[in-house]
């Protein structure tokens, strides 16, 4: 897949943090950390997540688009927020091809 356009824009380290986050938050699921009463509180925990991972992602990517702290753990919130969105498209994709879960 070519992310020329993605880079163009800067967006491509947001992407990546999201899929981190979805991967890591369906890990918490699976291992019994986050529990299906706490399913309300997903996307609180997905942004903190993503809030926590900004930072490390702004030293980490040498293309990221944040050079500050402060938008750094914005792109990361957001990033967090957009991962509740990647994991959905996930799921309506596998349910396209009948696999429930």
């Amino acid at each position: 897949m070519d992310l020329t356009l993605f880079q163009q824009f800067e967006v491509a380290p947001v992407m990546e943090i999201a899929i981190a986050i979805c991967i890591a938050v369906q890990v918490l699921k699976w291992r019994g950390v986050i529990k299906d009463s706490d399913k309300d509180y997903i996307p609180y925990i997905c942004g903190f997540i993503g809030m926590v991972l900004g930072p490390i992602a702004m030293f980490a990517m040498p293309g990221f688009p944040a050079k500050d702290i402060i938008r750094a753990v914005a792109i990361g919130g957001v990033s967090g927020i957009a991962s509740i969105g990647v994991y959905e498209v996930f799921k309506a994709i596998l349910k396209s091809f009948g696999y429930t879960a």
